[in-house]
């Protein structure tokens, strides 16, 4: 049987790259080893990295740990994988105590590779080459004096042992995995490693940091579910993923943004030091790149905010090498190694920079999500350094670190639930038109002093009408502001840089509601708030989902990727009344220019997932600047219109008159249907069929088209749900025209071909027309060109219009005169067909 291998396997002719400094770090105070032992075991790692077997290194296939979703049998036969890499960048850090305990974590990849491979072939004989070798330098190294001990596991109860194989039985069965019994108290700390990691980092040289085997929690209801409430959660989760996993993975910020080179003439995609040419040049250009690299690293690690805390140290527990899915990158980053890199000015641009802490914010963002306190200390962060980094930068005290900022260093005064309209009266407002205090937000989009763009950039990315984006609370940077854009421009006053006018969601901890109102997880309402926030507010990306599109699926790329946060959203809210109004015309909520597209076109689920349901959030524990109340006005559902209610009130009565319409016979589809439109209302398991839907029988009042295959399949609603989409390959959507969104323009039929449809040529005009125009050109006609005083010509065959009638029969006007049209003076001597040819002439010479 071949060995198996991982896509890690293939080999690699350039020699490896081991991932540790090459000059003794400094020890913790936490622990580490001395500059000699350190040494030691630098030296025997950089032997295994190099080792050699007929011109073939064989350290790569055990650099990194193999892929999860190729080789799941690997995590269930390991309990405790490790790799090269992970044993490099630990012993960098300073991680291991004791020689032994580096020994023991290095020992145990290749203790890994021969249980799992068999016996005897390529991958276990390589692991027993590296076995032995290791071995040798350890005893090599305590003869010299720098080991205590020539054996590396002379701490331990017993020593390390091939695990015994029955025979006949597979290499991959789950058992323990052969190795030495590490002390507890001794025994390293080994961090989560990363699915799919990079072979090459990103960054010049990695330097990580202690990391933390706590991974990320889980989101998830906070208060008891029934078992068949947490069996539903579980099974909508393993659909959720089931669709995720075969979703296109977000690629991240692009180093350069094609199309456009300056929206709204802001050159660059959006990095630090681009977007302000003449600025650059007045700071001193490339020449003062490392200076000023240093300046954001020393402000990022010595920021406090008002209470006093290092925010830096939440970043610092970000682990170099995380397990987290979807990340956009797989190279190992922490702030360590950037700090590393910066003091050594091994940065060559300030968008090489950027691109790693922009990776690491994501990655922080990811980690901490779920966690409050941490969650926000990344945020504000991240909204330092975006003033730090900006077009314009931030202006910095002489010591280099900015004081603490009440707002979180947003650029608005207060978020949702204490920011006000500019026409809401203060109550101590001195004058009608006086806006006061945290009176800022808008209800319309303004446009006044700005140059609307086709999109705004901002770390590589670019963002355009319709997108759902965070951007920072200045009340509580924990739970962002979920925002639509509808404009992006440009100031015309001031520093021309990019702007975003959003209009604002809010969290239900952000609203007035009653104690008994529930709601879904995740779930957001659409406001009357619109707000202008330069693009340096923005935090990153997410995906709001109407409430009818989330339980149907995922919003297809690049409206959604697996990753991102998503909200759910069921209800307006009006925070003057305090109410919420369910939402039922859902194209009344996105942008105009988005009303007729596909705009939130969703990938189907195998079956429609029931969102869970959750009590208010104030008796859960979650504080905010809403309020248990009762709301000014009645709650119901959203008017369209100023005669919905009428309307409503009538199609009741109907309703009641019409006899239900009878159901046609449709094949087994596992859904009941009626004709006409419904709502879904329950979902009851079934056989053969895992999920049957079943339909409202609410009676409907009859449609005209009964004929229609719509009408015919149970109604519009029924169809949505059964019709499958495809979309179209990237390459072939390229060639077709596109709207502003990338997304291909559909006709109703193919275009004509030239000639189908017959143009009608010059129109003929009867005799008494022509001549009345001649005489009209000729300025000897004196009439008006009425029906009275005109003469009908007769007398010649080919000249009558006609047969000529007395009276007012057909053919004949009141106060037509009769006259031989020989008889004129001007066609006195010609015969009929030449007074036909010349009169024709001057018309057509007119």
């Amino acid at each position: 049987m071949a060995p198996k291998r991982s896509a890690a396997s293939r080999q690699r002719q350039s020699t490896p790259l081991m991932p540790c400094p090459t000059s003794y770090p400094v020890k913790k105070e936490s622990g580490g080893m001395e500059e000699a032992q350190w040494i030691a075991c630098w030296e025997m790692l950089n032997k295994v990295y190099i080792a050699l077997d007929a011109g073939r290194y064989l350290a790569p296939i055990f650099a990194q740990l193999p892929d999860k979703t190729l080789y799941e049998d690997y995590y269930s036969a390991i309990p405790e994988p490790e790799c090269l890499d992970n044993v490099s960048l630990q012993l960098g850090s300073q991680g291991y105590s004791t020689p032994e305990d580096f020994f023991k974590q290095l020992h145990l990849v290749f203790l890994n590779a021969k249980h799992y491979n068999e016996e005897d072939s390529r991958i276990w004989l390589d692991a027993k080459m590296l076995e032995d070798q290791i071995h040798e330098n350890w005893r090599l190294k305590a003869s010299e004096g720098i080991f205590s001990h020539s054996d590396p596991y002379h701490f331990s109860p017993r020593k390390p042992r091939k695990a015994k194989r029955e025979r006949g039985t597979s290499s991959t069965r789950a058992s323990t995995t052969p190795g030495p019994i590490v002390d507890p108290a001794s025994a390293s700390v080994l961090p989560l490693v990363a699915e799919h990691p990079s072979p090459i980092p990103t960054t010049p040289f990695v330097e990580p940091i202690a990391t933390s085997t706590v991974p990320p929690p889980r989101s998830s209801v906070a208060w008891s579910l029934t078992p068949a409430m947490l069996a539903q959660v579980e099974a909508d989760r393993r659909i959720i993923a089931d669709l995720e996993s075969r979703l296109p993975r977000w690629e991240g910020p692009k180093e350069v943004i094609h199309g456009d080179t300056a929206p709204g003439g802001i050159p660059g995609s959006g990095w630090f030091g681009e977007g302000a040419p003449q600025y650059e040049q007045s700071v001193g250009g490339p020449g003062s790149w490392p200076d000023r690299i240093k300046r954001v690293v020393h402000a990022l690690s010595e920021y406090r905010d008002i209470s006093g805390r290092l925010l830096v140290d939440t970043l610092n527990q970000v682990p170099t090498l995380v397990d987290i899915p979807y990340l956009s990158f797989n190279a190992p980053i922490s702030f360590s190694s950037i700090h590393t890199n910066t003091q050594s000015s091994r940065y060559r641009t300030l968008r090489a920079f950027d691109l790693d802490m922009v990776r690491l914010f994501e990655k922080s963002r990811r980690w901490f999500q779920g966690r409050t306190q941490e969650y926000g200390h990344v945020l504000e962060l991240q909204r330092l350094y975006n003033s730090l980094t900006a077009p314009f930068p931030m202006n910095l005290p002489p010591s280099g670190v900015p004081p603490p900022s009440p707002t979180h260093f947003a650029s608005i005064p207060a978020g949702p639930g204490n920011a006000r309209f500019t026409h809401e009266l203060a109550p101590d407002a001195k004058s009608s038109s006086e806006p006061v205090g945290r009176h800022f937000t808008t209800f319309r989009i303004g446009t006044k002093d700005r140059e609307f763009t086709q999109e705004a950039r901002h770390k590589g990315l670019t963002y355009k009408l319709g997108d759902y984006v965070h951007v920072m609370n200045p009340d509580d940077p924990s739970r962002p502001i979920v925002g639509q854009i509808f404009k992006t421009f440009v100031p015309t006053k001031g520093n021309r840089t990019h702007h975003i006018t959003i209009c604002w969601y809010f969290r239900p901890e952000q609203t007035v509601h009653t104690a008994d109102r529930t709601f879904h997880e995740n779930e957001i309402f659409k406001t009357g708030h619109f707000c202008d926030h330069p693009v340096e507010d923005i935090i990153e990306r997410v995906s709001v989902s109407f409430y009818v599109k989330y339980i149907r699926g995922r919003p297809q790329a690049p409206e959604y990727y697996p990753g991102w946060p998503i909200y759910i959203c069921v209800a307006r809210y009006n925070d003057q009344k305090q109410m919420s109004v369910r939402i039922k015309n859902w194209a009344s909520c996105i942008p105009d220019e988005l009303r007729q597209t596909d705009f939130m076109t969703v990938i189907p689920f195998a079956r429609q997932i029931d969102p869970i349901k959750v009590p208010s959030p104030f008796l859960r524990g979650i504080k905010g600047p809403g309020f248990l109340g009762d709301p000014q006005e009645s709650v119901g559902d959203e008017d369209d219109d100023e005669d919905e209610g009428e309307n409503r009130r009538a199609a009741r009565v109907s309703t009641r008159e019409v006899q239900k319409p009878e159901q046609p016979v449709i094949p087994n589809i596992g859904i009941n249907v009626q004709a006409g439109p419904s709502r879904p209302t329950q979902y009851i398991p079934s056989q053969p069929v895992p999920t049957r839907q079943v339909w409202s029988t609410a009676p409907t009042p009859p449609s005209n088209s009964t004929k229609s295959f719509v009408n015919l399949m149970g109604g519009p609603q029924v169809i949505d749900h059964l019709a499958v989409r495809e979309l179209l390959p990237q390459e072939t959507a390229q060639l077709f025209e596109r709207d502003s969104r990338g997304q291909v323009l559909w006709f109703s039929g193919p275009p004509l071909p030239l000639g189908a449809i017959p143009v009608p040529g010059q129109p003929s005009h009867s005799i008494e027309y022509l001549e009345y125009l001649a005489k009209r050109k000729r300025g000897e006609s004196g009439d008006d060109g009425g029906s009275k005083g005109r003469k009908r010509y007769t007398g010649d065959v080919g000249l009558s219009n006609g047969p000529v009638n007395s009276g007012n029969e057909a053919g004949v006007g009141v106060g037509v005169e009769e006259e031989d049209l020989t008889k004129i003076w001007w066609a006195q001597d010609q015969t009929p067909g030449k007074i036909l040819d010349a009169l024709r002439s001057v018309v057509d010479s007119i």
